[in-house]
């Protein structure tokens, strides 16, 4: 063989090497780069099921404390036109719900702690003053019934301080609610 024939066939044999030493570079980093965007893709599905998750408990503690304001409403309503009209009847449905509502959250609970010791605690102090609340409008309709002497002032101080108390607690729950909904989970 000619000395021009093997520089042509060694020429030859180092373009196909390179060309195949560059398609197999070419490869395994198309490989990798696949590979990392896939690491991403599950990473951004696990935090987009996460996030969705807790923006479901997010609502359902929204809806739960909704619920307790709409009680802490009826109930001052209730009470206030019990110390107007001694005639309890047009009022009862609103407080019938009342109890219809509080069956409903009972149920509901465990959504609103979240795994938030704060907003536990809020929500036990919520909980306590609407039960005792709840007690004493049942006391105020045996009142009523039994046509004893109402003390209306002392009566509608108190329903006051209730709905002042509910009201800051309400805020603390929205305001504890908007940080955890802020966080990453």
């Amino acid at each position: 063989m000619s000395q021009e024939t093997l520089n042509l066939i060694i020429g030859a044999l180092i373009g196909i090497v390179s060309s195949l030493l560059s398609q197999i570079a070419s490869n395994y980093f198309q490989r990798k780069n696949d590979e990392r965007k896939r690491k991403w893709e599950l990473e951004d599905r696990e935090f987009n099921r996460r996030t969705k998750f807790n923006d479901s408990r997010i609502a359902e503690a929204q809806e739960y404390i909704n619920t307790y304001l709409e009680v802490s409403r009826i109930l001052f309503t209730f009470e206030t036109a019990m110390t107007i009209s001694e005639d309890i009847e047009p009022y009862r449905a609103g407080f019938d719900k009342i109890i219809e509502l509080t069956n409903f959250t009972a149920n509901r609970m465990g959504s609103v702690y979240l795994g938030d010791s704060e907003l536990a605690d809020l929500n036990t102090e919520l909980v306590s003053l609407c039960d005792t609340e709840i007690d004493n409008t049942f006391a105020l309709i045996a009142s009523i019934r039994k046509k004893e002497t109402l003390d209306k002032e002392a009566i509608i101080t108190r329903v006051k301080d209730f709905s002042a108390r509910t009201g800051v607690l309400f805020g603390k729950m929205q305001n504890r609610l908007d940080k955890l909904a802020q966080t990453i989970p």
